[in-house]
């Protein structure tokens, strides 16, 4: 089996028939108010999530963070959502803010 993208996963042969030691990975956003993404990801190699937030197509200085490592992906998706609430001066309403959704590490993250 040949990877397309040309990424290897995890225990997947390569196309020269090598397996990739590549763990797949994922994290985790919310949509708040059309325009601010809360988003929780792995800190490699610990256990632990890290939240933060930002604005879809904002300046780099439109990043905020949590100083808090959290062992649980539950507490960290609330920690998130607070992150984004009190950063952004948002409030969560029903049919405001999307559901926690998973996306697929990039080679960036």
């Amino acid at each position: 089996m040949t990877v397309r993208s040309g990424k290897a996963q995890a225990g997947v042969p390569t196309e020269a028939g090598q397996t990739s030691s590549r763990r797949t990975g994922y994290k985790w956003r919310r949509l708040h108010d059309g325009n601010i993404i809360a988003e929780v990801t792995p800190h490699t190699g610990t256990g632990f999530w890290r939240a933060s937030g930002y604005r879809a197509g904002g300046r780099a200085n439109e990043v905020a963070y949590t100083g808090r490592a959290f062992v649980l992906l539950n507490e960290a998706h609330q920690g998130a959502d607070e992150l984004v609430q009190r950063e952004f001066q948002h409030e969560c309403r029903t049919g405001v803010c999307g559901r926690w959704l998973r996306w697929a590490l990039t080679e960036e993250d």
